[in-house]
């Protein structure tokens, strides 16, 4: 099993969509399942725009391996929480905020991270904002120039929070994951959120935290009797 996440796949990049292409071919012939932590579109606005953007080699690549029966599962990331719908008529199967794997006797907590990031704040106001029904409701109704409006919006509101802050001003609640993986009688939580790669161990259970992907490679946990972190880059 292969686990990764923060693609952030641009409408407009169309390198970094060959490189997940290619990483998706890897494992198809490497793994037995993929699982994607969230964050694999930086936005998402309807599967119209999907399709006549870069996006669409994805789309279709996705689409093409879940028809030919390799499992993709889906965790909600905070840029592409909108589209689990069109995410599931591609085969996907979309899970909610976790989502619990045993290898043996091993087992993993695999989420995207965000709800692990306790002292972000302004976060917390922006989740409870999009993730309204109120919010989900208006941004289906209006056009989709006006969605991509917004996704811009959004998106250059992050960008210019994350130009202010320290690289390490808002660290991973270990507690918290902690208690997650008691919670779910797990050994380990693997996540994402932060781009950054980090490992805490309490009491032999252990949180990792995957890197962000580049143009140039694609950062991924490979999950087996136990998980490693390992680096992708087309041949």
């Amino acid at each position: 099993m292969w686990v990764t996440g923060d693609v952030h796949l641009d409408p407009r990049d169309a390198v970094r969509a060959e490189l997940f292409l290619a990483f998706l071919r890897a494992a198809r012939a490497s793994a037995d399942r993929l699982v994607l932590l969230g964050d694999l579109f930086d936005y998402w606005i309807g599967p119209a725009h999907a399709r006549r953007c870069a996006y669409a080699p994805v789309v279709a690549a996705l689409e093409e391996a879940t028809a030919a029966g390799f499992p993709v599962d889906f965790v909600c990331g905070n840029r592409d929480f909108l589209g689990p719908g069109e995410l599931r008529s591609l085969g996907l199967t979309v899970h909610g905020d976790a989502v619990v794997y045993a290898r043996g006797a091993q087992r993993s907590v695999v989420t995207h991270g965000d709800l692990l990031v306790s002292g972000d704040r302004s976060y917390k106001r922006y989740r409870r904002c999009v993730r309204s029904a109120l919010f989900r409701f208006g941004y289906w109704l209006v056009p989709s120039f006006v969605r991509l409006a917004v996704a811009h919006l959004l998106r250059g509101a992050s960008e210019r929070k994350l130009a202010k802050v320290e690289p390490l001003a808002f660290p991973i609640d270990v507690p918290l994951a902690t208690a997650w993986q008691l919670e779910h009688e797990a050994e380990e939580l693997l996540m994402g959120h932060l781009h950054r790669a980090e490992t805490h161990a309490v009491d032999g259970r252990t949180t990792r935290m995957l890197p962000g992907w580049t143009d140039d490679c694609g950062p991924h946990f490979v999950l087996g009797p136990a998980s490693s972190l390992e680096t992708f880059t087309p041949t």
